[in-house]
């Protein structure tokens, strides 16, 4: 049996050395950075929302009307880019895989053959000479200053950001497939009611045109009254294109293709979608927008801990074992054994502030995460503050809103009813037809901002998809 031995000389290094080795790790561990996350919370936030008061949502689950509920999951799962999204968080977590094997030991086998022909002098007295070997190589980082283990806390962190941003952009899309449904309502109400004020100013027409024929009514009330029904078609017109848009955009939104069929519903839900009302500091855990990047600046808090260890010492262990024999039925055999092992001490000493450099790289990342942390905190704050104010603002806009309309709306029956008895000019009653129209359209306008902020209000709180996970 031969034996190659490396142990004696191993001892004599490692006692040489390790004085000098904890000398210079006691002087550069004072050099890793100890991240404190404190700082993530320098934003001064409040018990509650100074609007929350002005708002009358209630802790009601969120809840679509079934037809938009249904129309929104399908359109996340047939969405590229959500599908896209995936595949790039498939990659990540292969990533994260690739970094968490570096935690453990390097295995390797090899197996090989050599045959050798071997010349004796001049004669022609030569022979030929079979080896077969197998063997095994064993090597693994000590993992002294947990640089590996901040390694592989990073991708891990990179991993949930990634989840988070998945997230996010589900809930983003769900709020704009929305928005689009509400303005494609909007803008189907419109048209609808564009038609049936354009078959109105018609009618006047025609009663003015008969006056005008019996000489109850002067030329210029024909021509007024005409030129209210031509603006009224174009208003039609108008309204008809608009509907048009707010469908190719609703399907294009949701995968479809635009060909601006689809089904709607006559008018708004009875209810909007409402929204539970949490404390400011929910948003930190529930907006996924703001937990991504929470993740990221974790990731890079432990990607400028690894890179400063670097300057640390490296051990690794590495050790090796092989067999040999002249016929593969011998290899076995235990005829003829090595193995070596060794171990190892690196520190580097001189690399041109290499080393510094990314370290300082690293840190400028880490910083330049924290302040955009913050600045994304307080513009979310913002975002839910404003969409509360808007909603007991626009809950009021639209209760005047209705009022208007009702009162538009009488007036413009007592014009018509005066004015067949002779009781008034054309000019009033044209005024307070337009004026009726106006404040119908106003009242369809409100409540589909209404609709749309509370949508907002979804979005900026972070709440939860009310059609679940579909990806």
């Amino acid at each position: 049996m031969h034996l190659s031995r490396k142990v004696e000389p191993m001892k004599l290094i490692l006692k040489q050395t390790i004085p000098l080795l904890i000398a210079a790790t006691l002087c550069l561990t004072g050099c890793v950075p100890a991240l404190d996350n404190s700082g993530l919370q320098s934003l001064t936030i409040p018990d509650q929302f100074s609007n929350a008061e002005k708002s009358v949502l209630d802790q009601e689950t969120i809840l679509f009307e079934p037809e938009l509920q249904q129309f929104i999951h399908e359109a996340l799962t047939r969405n590229y880019s959500l599908k896209a999204m995936v595949k790039n968080l498939d990659q990540v977590k292969a990533l994260h895989r690739i970094t968490k094997s570096d935690r453990y030991p390097h295995v390797q086998a090899d197996l090989s053959y050599n045959r050798t022909k071997s010349q004796l002098g001049l004669v022609d007295n030569s022979y030929i000479s079979s080896e077969f070997k197998a063997g095994a190589q064993v090597s693994w980082e000590i993992d002294l200053w947990g640089k590996i283990r901040d390694r592989t806390n990073s991708s891990i962190l990179e991993v949930e950001g990634s989840m988070m941003d998945l997230h996010a952009a589900r809930l983003s899309l769900a709020c704009q497939i929305g928005q689009a449904w509400y303005q494609a309502i909007t803008a189907q109400l419109l048209h609808d009611q564009a038609e049936e004020v354009s078959e109105s100013f018609f009618a006047t027409f025609k009663a003015v045109n008969e006056r005008y024929s019996n000489g109850l009514a002067s030329g210029l009330d024909l021509s007024m009254a005409k030129t209210a029904y031509a603006d009224s078609k174009t208003t039609l017109q108008q309204t008809q294109l608009d509907k048009q848009r707010s469908l190719l955009e609703l399907q294009v939104l949701a995968g479809l293709y635009p060909d601006s069929v689809i089904d709607l519903p006559e008018s708004f839900p009875p209810r909007i979608p409402r929204v539970p009302l949490k404390v400011p500091a929910d948003l930190i855990t529930k907006r996924p927008d703001i937990m991504a990047l929470s993740r990221r600046l974790e990731a890079a808090g432990y990607s400028w801990r690894a890179v400063s260890k670097e300057r640390l010492p490296s051990i690794t262990l590495s050790a090796s074992a092989g067999l040999s024999g002249d016929r593969t039925d011998t290899i076995f055999k235990g005829s003829n054994i090595l193995w070596q092992l060794i171990g190892g001490i690196t520190q580097p000493v001189f690399e041109g502030g290499k080393l510094l450099a990314a370290a300082d790289a690293k840190e400028a990342a880490y910083q330049q995460l924290h302040f955009e942390f913050q600045h994304l905190l307080l513009n979310s704050f913002r975002e839910v503050e404003e969409a509360l104010y808007s909603t007991s603002v626009l809950q009021e806009q639209y209760k005047s809103a209705e009022e208007t309309a009702r009162l538009a709306e009488s007036s413009w029956t007592l014009a018509k009813e005066s004015y067949q008895l002779g009781g008034t000019d054309v000019l009033t009653i044209l005024l307070n037809q337009r004026q009726h129209l106006q404040s119908q359209t106003a009242l369809i306008t409100t409540q589909n901002l209404v609709f749309q902020n509370s949508i907002k209000l979804i979005l900026a709180l972070g709440q939860g998809l009310p059609t679940g996970n579909v990806l």
